[in-house]
């Protein structure tokens, strides 16, 4: 017969052993549970891909698959979970296999990064509840329920890129701030103003309300969010045609003077459609047929009058005058 001590090392032995077994079970558990949860989203997927369409409350519906990942030291990824609700710094969420949920608290610090479906940068204050979001951290161990702390957020549901537009306005609202833009490629959106936003034309910074109807864009940048059609724009571009801005002549009839004494504006139609209001500013020289100089009292109406100056960048239909004759009057 064995002595005591041997058979109490020996017993000792097999009780180690078998909690080492134990162990081993437990973890073999887990990843045949996480395995689990792959097939079944697996399936849940090809379920409503057979469909044709997704339904609106599933995560597929924002782009997102239905996922669960625990490995063995802790690690966690989960993928299309619903958020219930966010207090705090902890984001409330369930992945739903079927009938089966399974609850998750998600929570976030300083650190954790976040993002949009497109890959913008977000925030926590963006993720509100019905929100779908993937989320990865590492498993409290010393909590009662799932929890993981998270070290990066995605948001399906923000619908939101930075992205550009070009097109033409075809609406201006002045008391909103904003204007609908019609693309050739990607229909029309609502683009929003800032007193933040930069609006230039030819290179000129110009204000908000000297954006027309039918002005073309040549690119208006901001975040958009694909579900209200809103462009958040941080900056505006007018197009304008540079050869309009330069210096030429323009020769047409006097239809009106507003005084005879510079400055002053006269009204000149060039063509038979095309009206243009010119400013005299004092100092330019005012001459007549001979290229002597004439009085502006000396113009009438239905005369030849020819302008050499540019249009002006915020209104097409002025023209700053550098020298004005009228080809009628000696």
């Amino acid at each position: 017969m064995k002595p005591f001590a041997t058979r109490a090392r020996n017993l000792q032995g097999t009780d180690m052993l078998y909690s080492s077994i134990n162990t081993m079970k437990k973890k073999t558990a887990l990843i045949l549970a996480s395995i689990g949860f792959l097939a079944f989203a697996t399936v849940a997927s090809a379920d409503t891909s057979m469909t044709g369409s997704v339904q609106a409350s599933s995560p597929q519906a924002v782009g997102s698959t239905l996922e669960v990942h625990i490995a063995n030291n802790g690690s966690v990824i989960v993928r299309g979970a619903k958020v219930t609700s966010v207090s705090g710094s902890s984001i409330m969420a369930t992945t739903q296999f079927g009938s089966t949920a399974i609850s998750w608290t998600a929570n976030v610090s300083g650190t954790t990064s976040y993002l949009r479906r497109y890959g913008g940068a977000s925030s926590l204050s963006e993720i509100q509840a019905g929100d779908y979001v993937s989320f990865s951290g590492m498993l409290d161990m010393t909590a009662s329920q799932l929890t993981v702390n998270v070290t990066s957020v995605k948001d399906w549901s923000v619908q939101k890129m930075n992205d550009s537009f070009s097109g033409t306005v075809s609406a201006v609202n002045a008391g909103a701030g904003s204007f609908t833009l019609v693309t050739s490629s990607r229909g029309t959106v609502n683009v929003i103003v800032a007193s933040s936003t930069t609006i230039t034309k030819g290179g000129t910074a110009i204000p908000f309300s000297t954006i027309n109807v039918g002005d073309k864009i040549s690119k208006a940048t901001g975040l958009y969010d694909l579900v209200s059609k809103n462009v958040n724009a941080t900056s505006v571009v007018v197009y304008v045609d540079q050869g309009l801005l330069d210096k030429r002549t323009f020769e047409g009839k006097l239809q009106s003077i507003a005084g005879t004494t510079a400055p002053t504006t006269l009204s000149l139609e060039v063509g038979s459609t095309t009206a243009y209001t010119v400013n005299v500013p004092a100092g330019i020289s005012i001459l007549g047929k001979t290229w002597l100089v004439l009085p502006l009292s000396s113009f009438k109406v239905g005369d030849t009058v020819r302008v050499y100056g540019a249009v002006e960048l915020n209104n097409n239909s002025t023209i700053d005058a550098t020298i004005v004759r009228d080809a009628s009057t000696m």
